[in-house]
């Protein structure tokens, strides 16, 4: 209601000698309504208009538990547990490519993230938070981070790779390194620009890798102290909106979902179940024929891919392959099966990414990777029945549909086929052997 209308309300009621209550509704900056009452009287021989300010309910609160609790933690903690199966196979990849890897980088790049935090906050470059908020939900991070990762730590007493202590699982350095980076992507990511996420992320990412090739963790304990990190700094952040509520903080996030229509660059967290049809044979000039039935493979993989447009990108993906092969043999062609061995694989690709946005939400995917292929050996008791791997040209492709949580947290289902020459060697010869691998997963994305 404009001022002109109030004005001839106000004569028309002054002319005929009414009292008249007006309530309109002004618009606020921050978005809410506010209701304001105009009072019209008329009295002995004085005329006036008196204006009472209404108050209203306070706007709705911005940052909730709600708000800062994802799923983001749930496949890494998932993963830890479930990948325990096969971590022999995975350090037997790591010994077999790695082989006297020794580096201490990760003792101190752990910090990083949280270094970058402070110091942005120190030059003036303001994040979410104020200084006594973000050293309260820092803390409270810290202090949930530690009692969880040394209790399990204590209660699991799990054998270190190395075998030098009994405290494996989980993965303190990398607890600590996806702690930073969740608090750095709270402060920055999420407020500034999702770089700083990718960034984080990435060092810590880099930890627990550094863990796995320095032997000095078992793969499973890495992914559970990823998971531990950031479910530690999401309840941190959690404590402090119930305590302090919209206080002290500065910013507010850039956008809540990923906008799956002009953001679909992503790095990812995948596991899925490898099938590969047929049996495998092998039959040297001399010596032994072998055959191997193929069974299931379970696969992780990290990937990531930066799009130029909404539709166009370049990624790499690299994976990790654990499939159970039952070899036979028989020196008289009457193949006899024997114990199931793991036979593990590695492969690293790169190549181009395709990207469908259907909604702001969700997306259709597609990409063509090249790549090298590590496949590990099959160990026997007898030297004999020995058959080492080697290194193989590997091609892939396949297709994904994605779907935008909160916080820039992508969920994704994907069906991936792959095509490659598994290589053996065996009585002193090569043996190429052509082998398809179909691969359903499930991936969990942080989108920018």
């Amino acid at each position: 209601m404009s001022r002109l209308s109030l004005l001839l309300i106000f004569l028309t009621s002054v002319l005929q000698g009414q009292a008249v209550d007006i309530t309109v509704s002004v618009m606020e900056e921050k978005g809410h309504e506010v209701p304001v009452s105009y009072l019209c009287r008329k009295g002995g021989d004085s005329l006036y208009m008196r204006t009472e300010a209404v108050n209203v309910g306070q706007e709705k609160r911005y940052w909730t538990v709600k708000r800062d609790l994802s799923l983001a933690s749930v496949p890494y903690l998932a993963l830890g547990l479930a990948l325990r199966t096969i971590k022999e196979d995975v350090r037997k990849i790591n010994m077999d490519l790695n082989p006297g890897f020794h580096n201490k980088v990760d003792d101190y790049l752990q910090y990083a993230p949280l270094a970058l935090t402070y110091g942005l906050k120190a030059a003036g470059y303001e994040g979410r938070s104020q200084w006594g908020r973000l050293l309260v939900s820092n803390a409270f991070s810290a202090v949930l981070m530690a009692t969880l990762v040394n209790g399990i730590k204590y209660s699991a007493a799990e054998m270190r790779p190395d075998g030098s202590r009994a405290n494996s699982f989980p993965s303190g350095h990398t607890a600590t390194a996806f702690m930073a980076a969740t608090i750095l992507h709270k402060e920055y990511g999420l407020t500034r620009s999702l770089w700083y996420s990718v960034g984080g992320y990435t060092v810590a990412t880099g930890i627990g890798a550094f863990r796995v090739m320095n032997n000095r963790h078992w793969v499973s304990d890495v992914l559970a102290g990823a998971g531990i990190g950031i479910l530690s700094t999401e309840l941190g952040y959690a404590l402090s909106d119930l305590i302090f509520k919209d206080k002290y903080t500065l910013r507010r996030e850039k956008e809540d979902l990923a906008d799956m229509s002009e953001h679909p660059s992503f790095f990812s967290l995948q596991a899925g179940i490898g099938i590969m049809p047929g049996r495998m044979e092998i039959r040297p000039d001399t010596g032994k024929p072998v055959s191997f039935k193929r069974g299931l493979s379970t696969t992780i993989a990290a990937e990531a891919a930066y799009f130029l447009n909404p539709h166009l990108g370049f990624g790499l993906r690299a994976r990790i392959n654990s499939t159970a092969v039952t070899p036979s043999w028989d020196a008289e062609d009457k193949f006899h099966r024997e114990r199931t061995d793991q036979l593990s694989s590695f492969d690293i690709m790169g190549g181009i990414y395709g990207s469908l946005p259907l909604t702001t939400r969700m997306s259709l995917g597609t990409k063509l990777l090249f790549g090298r292929r590590h496949c590990g050996d099959i160990e026997d008791k007898e030297p004999s029945k020995m058959i080492e791997g080697g290194n193989s040209f590997i091609f892939g492709t396949g297709f994904s549909f994605s779907y935008a949580l909160k916080h820039n947290i992508v969920w994704r289902t994907s069906l991936d086929y792959d095509f490659f020459h598994t290589r053996h060697y065996y009585s002193d010869q090569n043996f190429s052997l052509a082998t398809h691998q179909i691969t359903p997963g499930i991936a969990i994305c942080y989108g920018f």
